[in-house]
């Protein structure tokens, strides 16, 4: 992950690359969640399943309102505003690289995180249901 957001460490103003960050940490999370829920040590109470779901739920619906000002903000500005001031004026070729491998980055890495984040609540649901129906049998 680091080697992902390391190119455009110092060129992309703080408050884009930290939600970048959380998309990204988010993406690689939800992933390990989705293949190993089972064992994830704090998700084995049906209480914690229950409230991930819920609040997986409500965050969906910032992340595709994060995403969609972003792209509205890229749409609408130049370069400049999502540059930091000391590469403000760095060759043009860079900046415009720099610029076009964290656009990419982050639609990859957002969208990915929207797309597991219905799959994760479909697999807690299916692990509540199936430990329940366990219980249910005993």
């Amino acid at each position: 992950l680091a080697l992902v957001l390391f190119p455009i460490q110092g060129y992309i103003k703080p408050e884009y690359q930290s939600i970048n960050i959380l998309f990204s940490v988010l993406t690689v999370t939800y992933f390990r969640y989705i293949l190993c829920l089972d064992t994830v040590p704090y998700l084995s109470s049906t209480w914690a399943k229950v409230a991930l779901f819920i609040v997986n739920a409500l965050i969906f619906f910032q992340f595709l309102r994060a995403i969609q000002d972003f792209l509205d903000v890229m749409d609408h500005h130049t370069l400049s505003a999502f540059l930091t001031e000391e590469y403000m004026f760095a060759h043009a070729d860079e900046v415009q690289q720099v610029f076009t491998y964290f656009k990419k980055e982050y639609i990859i890495f957002a969208t990915t995180c929207l797309m597991l984040l219905p799959i994760l609540n479909i697999r807690m649901l299916y692990s509540v249901w199936s430990s329940g129906k366990h219980v249910s049998e005993k």
